[in-house]
């Protein structure tokens, strides 16, 4: 009888001690929301530099816009997209844009893919890939149409 009653002491004591080290043990998660936010944070300092070089892109969500798709590419890692806009219109009185030479571009566009990663230690690491640059200058009349330029 004493030797049950020990087995059975000893077994909660060892359940006890496993709850309690499962317990320590947090599952690291990435969502779509802190995702979005390290993807805000690059964007909000590709601007800051370009407005170092002399652009005029506007904070969000006038000359940022943050967004595409959430997608999961693998465990704790999600892809999303980026964009950032510097607009001029010739009656606005805005600057020019830095170098450029022909009058007709209204508008500079960047577009990025992000890929967002938590790393074991529970940090979240970026790599940014494909950082595209698209012009747009207003064609020729009699149709103005829209021309799309490489940077």
């Amino acid at each position: 009888m004493r030797r049950v009653l020990i087995c059975v002491v000893l077994l909660l004591a060892l359940g006890s001690a496993g709850e309690a080290a499962a317990k320590k043990h947090k599952r690291l998660r990435l969502t779509c929301d802190q995702t979005q936010q390290e993807i805000f944070n690059t964007a909000e300092q590709f601007r800051q530099q370009h407005n170092a070089m002399g652009w005029t892109i506007e904070p969000a969500p006038d000359g940022l816009l943050v967004g595409g798709a959430c997608k999961n590419v693998a465990p704790l890692t999600r892809q999303g997209s980026a964009y950032l806009a510097d607009v001029h219109h010739a009656d606005d009185g805005s600057p020019p844009f830095p170098g450029e030479a022909d009058a007709s571009v209204y508008a500079y566009h960047w577009f990025w893919t992000e890929i967002v990663t938590r790393t074991k230690k529970g940090r979240l690491r970026d790599t940014v890939t494909d950082f595209n640059c698209q012009r747009e200058a207003i064609g020729p009349s009699p149709d103005f149409d829209i021309q799309v330029l490489p940077c």
